[in-house]
C-alpha cells in the first residue's frame, strides 16, 4: 500500500517529463511528423493564452525572442495561430489560435490515454488504474483548465 508523503521538487520535474513522453506516445502523429518540444510549447502557449504578444510567449517559456518569432511565423503560415494589430496600442502584434487548428488538434488530441498509462503502469488492477486515471485528471483540471476547455469542449474554441 502507498503511504503519501509531498512529493519534492526533482521528482515533480521527472513525473512532468514522464508524462509527456507518454502523451507523445498517445497521440498519433500524421505522417509520423514529430513538432520539437519548443516549437510545442510556443504553440501550446498560443492557445492557453489567445491575444498574447511575442514578448510575453518569451517570458513565459523561457525561449528566445528569435525562436518565438520565427515559430508563429511559421504557425501563421500553416494556419494554426493568426496575428493583430493591438488596437490599445498599434506598435503591439497579438498571436491567437485559430479555431480550425484547435479543431483539428482537439480531433488528434482526443485519443484514450487509459492503454498508454495501463502499459507505463506494467499491468495494474482496473481499480489500479482507475484511480491513476482519476488522479490524472484532478491535477489536469486543477492546473490547466484553460488547456482542457479547448482540447474538450465539443463547441469552438473561443
Amino acid at each position: 500500500m502507498y503511504h503519501f508523503r509531498y512529493m519534492n521538487a526533482l521528482e515533480l520535474f521527472l513525473l512532468g517529463r514522464k508524462l509527456t513522453k507518454l502523451g507523445e506516445e498517445a497521440m498519433p502523429q500524421p505522417g509520423g511528423d514529430q513538432i520539437p518540444l519548443s516549437n510545442r510549447a510556443i504553440l501550446l502557449d498560443i492557445f492557453e493564452h489567445p491575444g498574447t504578444t511575442v514578448s510575453n510567449i518569451v517570458a513565459r517559456t523561457g525561449l528566445t525572442q528569435s525562436q518565438v518569432s520565427a515559430s508563429v511565423a511559421h504557425f501563421r503560415d500553416l494556419g494554426a495561430c493568426y496575428v493583430e494589430t493591438d488596437p490599445a496600442d498599434r506598435r503591439r502584434t497579438l498571436v491567437s489560435g485559430t479555431k480550425e487548428f484547435a479543431l483539428m488538434a482537439r480531433q488528434r488530441a482526443s485519443v484514450p490515454i487509459d492503454d498508454t498509462i495501463a502499459k507505463a503502469l506494467d499491468i495494474p488492477t482496473p481499480e489500479e488504474l482507475s484511480k491513476v486515471l482519476a488522479a490524472i485528471d484532478t491535477l489536469a483540471h486543477q492546473l490547466i483548465p484553460r488547456a482542457l476547455s479547448w482540447t474538450r469542449s465539443r463547441e469552438e474554441p473561443e
